[in-house]
């Protein structure tokens, strides 16, 4: 499971930008980064 949300992770990761939600909540989940840094870049999506 771990290989395959990898996978959509960086087709997601390629197709959109970083900070679009979708692309946040995978790193989310995946733990690539901490519910600090996703509220950042949602304030930074939110800002702009």
């Amino acid at each position: 499971m771990k290989k395959i949300t990898d996978e959509i992770t960086e087709e997601l990761l390629e197709d959109e930008d970083v900070y679009s939600g979708d692309s946040r909540e995978l790193l989310l989940e995946d733990g690539e980064i901490s519910a600090e840094e996703e509220a950042f870049m949602r304030g930074y999506e939110e800002a702009g």
